[in-house]
């Protein structure tokens, strides 16, 4: 799986629980929600809000499985990751 970034593609295998950013999630050219590594979880983590408190999420140790989970459950999804500086 292939991630745009910045106008380039990371590769899944790049993105571990050491990545410095964020993965925003689209569902018909509308962002939906984002992914997050919680590191005291140990889990990857998508939200649909900033709000803790009324946002849906749905967390996994598996990056990979979280994509899948998203694809099956929204239409025309499209992922992209931005790096965060240093």
């Amino acid at each position: 799986i292939d991630i745009k970034e910045n106008q380039d593609f990371l590769n899944l295998e790049q993105i571990n629980s050491d990545f410095r950013g964020i993965i925003l999630v689209f569902s018909d050219d509308y962002p939906v929600g984002y992914i997050t590594y919680n590191c005291d979880s140990e889990e990857w983590e998508f939200a649909d809000s900033i709000s803790i408190d009324s946002s849906y999420y749905y967390s996994d140790p598996d990056l990979t499985d979280i994509i899948d989970w998203i694809r099956r459950s929204m239409s025309n999804v499209v992922i992209k990751a931005i790096k965060f500086g240093k």
